[in-house]
């Protein structure tokens, strides 16, 4: 299995953010805190915005004594299945996400 590193995200207070690239998708995406979260156990812990455009959810990975983690799908319009990676915490920086694409 290939792992390919396609972007590096900042926390600012509830808001993880920063550029993404592939061969087909480059933008900056945005990752808030999904309201609706406690409605519903299928419910993803975050939305993701590419402006004001929905795109995608991040589920938490909750495992102890572990950086956060979130199992993310982003959909894009330009291909035929959504992008499937895993966003990391940082373990120098708590504000640093690194994510990356496993195929």
């Amino acid at each position: 299995m290939t792992t390919i590193g396609i972007g590096t995200l900042y926390r600012n207070r509830d808001v993880i953010e920063g550029p993404v690239r592939t061969l087909l998708f480059q933008d900056r995406i945005r990752l808030v805190p999904n309201p609706r979260a406690a409605d519903s156990p299928k419910a993803p812990d975050l939305l993701i915005y590419s402006g004001e455009n929905e795109i995608g959810g991040a589920w938490a990975c909750r495992r102890e004594e572990q950086p956060v983690s979130y199992n993310v799908q982003i959909r894009d319009p330009h291909v035929s299945r959504p992008i499937h990676a895993t966003l990391c915490q940082s373990d120098q920086d708590d504000d640093r996400f690194d994510l990356f694409w496993s195929h």
